[in-house]
């Protein structure tokens, strides 16, 4: 029964050091899935952002190279140099005097002039626009590859944390067959100490029936010798002897 007992204790002593293990392993499991979650967060964040910025690039690239076809196309010299030949030719035009063919050909140079002036404007309009939109495609670009390597990072980063999570459920899963295997031996013990209590259980009710009836035997033994007591006090109290005062209180008892 003792060393029972003391098997009983120290299995439930050994399953109370494991119990506290696979708390510890739930404690990191629980902390290493709030760390994968706060990446992953992460992730989506830079994803969302990179989804965002790649569309920006798409729409201003497709706008760069309207505008780049435009300077493609205009091979006409500067506003500046226009201006110029427009302002001497139209002087000219005002100060002398021409015959109706020459004046023709001036007014007819002075339109194109004037057309290629307004072209050339166009095209100084599109090549500040073609650098302020490159300018910023290049901090986009730049923008993009921050996006990248910050999505990489923290893929990465939750990449570590579920492989962590991964082996600490391997490790809570083993923690919990062993704990199985305590939870058994606990149980055959302790039927096996129920067997015990049982049999000690059975014994002392065996023992008390038989002290009970050893106590109703001696109790009948001990009436019967009263009685006869009783009654051969009678029989001295017919034939008119002295009886004590005990035998006359079993005369008594008895009803003699």
């Amino acid at each position: 029964m003792k060393e029972l007992k003391e098997k009983l204790f120290k299995l439930i002593e050994k399953k109370k050091k494991y119990i506290f293990s696979l708390k510890e392993v739930n404690d990191i499991i629980n902390q290493e899935k709030k760390l994968r979650d706060k990446e992953n967060d992460k992730v989506k964040i830079y994803k969302k952002s990179r989804d965002e910025n790649s569309s920006k690039i798409s729409k201003l690239s497709k706008k760069l190279n309207s505008f780049q076809k435009q300077l493609n196309v205009s091979k006409d010299s500067s506003y500046f140099l226009l201006k110029q030949d427009y302002d001497k030719l139209n002087w000219r035009y005002q100060t002398d005097v021409f015959s109706v063919k020459v004046e023709k050909q001036i007014v007819a140079e002075l339109d194109n002039l004037e057309s290629r002036m307004l072209v050339s404007k166009e095209v100084k309009e599109a090549r500040t626009e073609f650098s302020k939109i490159s300018k910023e495609l290049r901090k986009l670009r730049a923008d993009a590859n921050h996006f990248h390597e910050q999505v990489q990072i923290h893929a990465k980063e939750s990449e570590k944390h579920h492989r962590e999570m991964v082996k600490y459920y391997a490790r809570k899963d083993s923690i919990k067959l062993k704990l199985k295997e305590f939870d058994d031996e606990i149980k055959v013990v302790k039927d096996e100490l129920d067997e015990k209590y049982k049999l000690i259980r059975k014994e002392d009710n065996e023992i008390k029936k038989r002290t009970s009836d050893d106590k109703e035997e001696l109790n009948k033994k001990y009436k019967l010798r009263i009685k006869d007591k009783a009654l051969i006090a009678f029989e001295k109290f017919k034939k008119g002897k002295k009886i004590t005062l005990e035998e006359f209180a079993l005369l008594e008892e008895f009803d003699l």
